[in-house]
């Protein structure tokens, strides 16, 4: 697979499609372009403005290939368990405060609001600037831009309401058939607020992700961005 790269310092609009490099003499680096011709002059490579893979180019034959399972597992780890500390915290110092349930209601949905829309984009940005070991993301503008890995606040609440109301389709007729079924006897809810509840929203909200969200938020086009998958593997050719 041929790696294409854009230069920042380049008068031609054009990305240059890449099959490998060469050694010089000097111990420099050239690289050598898809059609054998090799190009001139020593290559630094803190002049590449962006690069991808051909399948990755907007209007190629074939999308790009989803993320693998152990790449879901990385992404669906790094979106789950800053939630689920904060969660685990929360949690904790409710139970210490001892509050009256109704108080104790409203400060949980002042706190959910507060977490939406701030702690969990926050997550959300947090992923686009790991280096996930063999890949990383990126967020790509239109259709050529170069791509960054700072993500903006608004770019992170979508991602963000993707996951969250996709998870909601699975979670909420869940909750709903325990609250149904426990009627009246408030062992849903203390479980809800227990360790072993704790535990179980965690494992789900990682299942969910792993099996389905993860590939979903990267593969999905955005109303004015997407999320690059970079493979390593195929950096490593610039390296």
């Amino acid at each position: 697979m041929a790696v294409v790269i854009k230069l920042k310092e380049s008068a031609d609009p054009n990305p240059i499609r890449v099959e490998g490099i060469a050694e010089k003499d000097s111990g420099a680096r050239q690289l050598i372009a898809r059609d054998g011709e090799r190009l001139t002059g020593e290559f630094p490579l803190d002049n590449v403005g962006y690069w991808y893979n051909e399948t990755d180019l907007p209007g190629a034959p074939r999308r790009a290939a989803p993320p693998t399972p152990e790449e879901r597992l990385h992404l669906a780890w790094a979106l789950t368990w800053p939630g689920a500390l904060f969660d685990l915290a929360y949690q904790l110092l409710r139970a210490q405060l001892g509050l009256p349930a109704a108080k104790a209601a409203g400060i949980d949905l002042v706190v959910a609001i507060l977490g939406f829309f701030l702690f969990y984009t926050w997550v959300v940005r947090r992923a686009v600037r790991l280096n996930f070991p063999g890949f990383r993301l990126w967020v790509m503008r239109g259709d050529g831009g170069s791509g960054t890995r700072e993500m903006s606040y608004a770019e992170s609440l979508s991602v963000h309401w993707l996951i969250y109301w996709r998870s909601l389709m699975i979670l909420l007729p869940i909750h709903l058939f325990f609250a149904v079924l426990l009627r009246g006897t408030g062992l849903y809810d203390r479980f809800l607020w227990s360790i072993p509840g704790w535990l179980c929203c965690a494992a789900a909200g990682l299942a969910i992700l792993y099996f389905w969200l993860a590939g979903a938020a990267v593969g999905k086009r955005y109303s004015a961005f997407w999320l690059r998958l970079e493979r390593v593997a195929a950096a490593g050719l610039l390296q």
